[in-house]
């Protein structure tokens, strides 16, 4: 199976619960470099690496990209 990248993120926090999501969906995914997330100054870390098959990319990719668009635009109408 060969891994390929399918988002990179500044905070391990947010990539593991993109990987959850993602376990959720059924698309497995590994986080790799979240022992470079170092909280020193001056900041300098490598960005967390979402990680899935590269089968699995282009759906992981559509879930990943709809789920960002609901949290970025939430309902309308709320109260």
């Amino acid at each position: 199976m060969a891994l390929v990248v399918l988002k990179r993120f500044d905070n391990s926090i947010e990539a593991a619960l993109a990987r959850s999501f993602l376990a959720s969906e059924g698309i497995m995914s590994f986080l790799f470099d979240v022992e470079n997330q170092w909280d020193t100054y001056p900041r300098i870390s490598i960005p967390v690496r979402l990680m899935v098959a590269e089968e699995d990319l282009d759906e992981a990719a559509f879930l990943l990209r709809r789920t960002d668009a609901k949290s970025a635009y939430p309902s309308q109408g709320a109260s």
